[in-house]
Parts: structure tokens; sequence; C-alpha cells
């Protein structure tokens, strides 16, 4: 992982007319910040207010994003491959096309378990309706989750979903279990 001298070179070097302390604060601001294609490889960004920031195409294989705010983000096509993602603040965030392989999944953001449900799903209209259920049930946790395991989709969406789980990422019970 980068320091965040070199984090901070990185992001001046993609757009120069931002502005960024020359220590390390809580919370750096981008909030915002146009950052298409940059390369942000091993950037760290924890807990950096990235709200509304244009990230489109952005390189940030293994960054470290926890506790980053990307409210409302463009990461299309992003490429998040081992990104650290817990505790992340992905809500209402464009991750369409975003490599999401390996990153390490924030298991309370609806919005990033939504879309891989979403991807899972294609064009089969039943397992959309799960990714939608996800998306929409903001005031439901995994407890509340498990209430439906009678429907035939709960058991393969589990399954699906427990492929994400990697050690030290508080991944729920039921997909440690499943993943044995």
């Amino acid at each position: 992982m980068l320091t965040y001298q070199e984090t901070k070179n990185l992001v001046l070097s993609a757009n120069p007319v931002l502005s960024m302390p020359d220590y390390w604060e809580w919370r750096i601001d981008l909030e915002g910040a146009y950052l298409e294609g940059a390369d942000l490889r091993g950037a760290y960004l924890e807990g950096a207010d990235l709200r509304g920031a244009y990230l489109e195409g952005a390189y940030l294989e293994g960054a470290d994003l926890r506790g980053a705010y990307l409210e409302g983000a463009y990461l299309e096509g992003a490429y998040l491959e081992g990104a650290d993602l817990r505790g992340a603040s992905l809500r209402g965030a464009n991750l369409y096309g975003a490599n999401l392989e390996g990153a390490t999944i924030n298991w309370r953001s609806h919005d990033l378990i939504a879309e891989l449900l979403l991807r899972w799903s294609g064009d089969d209209v039943e397992k959309r309706k799960v990714a939608g259920l996800v998306l929409v049930s903001r005031d439901w946790c995994w407890k509340d989750f498990l209430k439906i395991r009678g429907d035939p989709l709960f058991e393969p969406t589990m399954k699906y979903l427990a492929k994400f789980v990697k050690d030290g990422d508080r991944a729920p019970d039921i997909l440690r279990e499943i993943k044995g």
C-alpha cells in the first residue's frame, strides 16, 4: 500500500487543480473530484470524502478505501480489484462495469451487494427481484433477510454471495458457513 504522500502525488498527477493537505487528515476532501482514468493503484484513501467524485475507469486496484465516503461516486468501469471497501459508504454510487474481483466487500452496503446480485442475475427477472429487494430494503440488516429463507432463490443467492467472503471482512455468519 502507498503512503499518504505517494497517494497525494498520484491524485495531483491525475488532476493538478485539486487541493490536498501536506499531511494526512481523516476524511481528505476529494468531494466531486474529477479523476477519470486516474492511476490510484494501492492508494491510501481510508476515510476519504469522494462523494460525487468522477472515477470512471480509474485504477484503484489494491486501494485502501476503508470507511471512504463514495456516495454518488461515478465508478463505472473502475478497476477495484483487491480494493478494501470495508465500511465504505457506496449509497447511490454507479458501479456499472466496475471490476470488483478480489475486492474486500462491505457487507453492510446495500448498493454494493445489490450490484453484485444484479451481475449474477443477468436478464433473469426473478433474480433481479432479489437485487431490488436488497436495494430498497435499506432498513433491513442480515437478520431480516434471513426471514425469507423459504424463497427458492434464497440458497442460490447466499451461495453466490459466499464466493466473495474473505478472511477479516466481517461477512455475515450464514455466508461464512456456506463458504466453509
